[in-house]
């Protein structure tokens, strides 16, 4: 009963904000930092490809984790991702071998694009809205007979003066 209530709230703390883009932007930033740190000699007499490795990966990892835990600066974070994840294939090997700048672009565009569910309507239509289309013009039948004697409704471009 525990596991499916805690199941419960992470899908539900997950559903409300970009989870996966997060994901894969770690993961990106992941690929990005690991050949950097491998314990090869010659590696650690990179200069600075090391620095710069190790300094696009953190900035993924951090914006990953932006993503989890503050949804509503996803876009500048976001613009933020995409562009070191690019970056990241000029100035480290090659992005993580390409699969870090793939990870970190690919989990940015989605996080650019997630939109967080709108809260689900369980109370069917009760014509709390005064039985308006979904547009909110008024219908013809809401328009008073006066306005109406014309037969013109008032959102027909109707300004007013006489027709010729």
């Amino acid at each position: 009963m525990r596991l499916a209530a805690g199941r419960a709230a992470f899908r539900h703390w997950r559903r409300t904000r970009p989870f996966w883009a997060g994901l894969f932007v770690m993961a990106g930033g992941g690929f990005i930092i690991a050949p950097p740190l491998a314990p090869i000699k010659a590696v650690l007499t990179g200069g600075p490809a090391v620095t710069t490795g190790i300094a696009v990966g953190v900035v993924l990892v951090a914006a990953g984790v932006v993503f989890w835990i503050r949804p509503v600066q996803r876009v500048f974070t976001s613009v933020v991702a995409a562009a070191f994840s690019v970056i990241s294939f000029a100035t480290t090997n090659f992005g993580g071998l390409g699969f870090g700048m793939l990870c970190g672009v690919i989990g940015s565009s989605m996080a650019f694009g997630w939109r967080a569910n709108p809260p689900a309507d369980d109370a069917e239509d009760d014509g709390a809205d005064g039985g308006r289309p979904a547009g909110g013009e008024p219908s013809r039948e809401d328009v008073p007979d006066d306005d109406q004697a014309d037969g013109k409704h008032p959102s027909d471009g109707d300004t007013g003066e006489p027709d010729p």
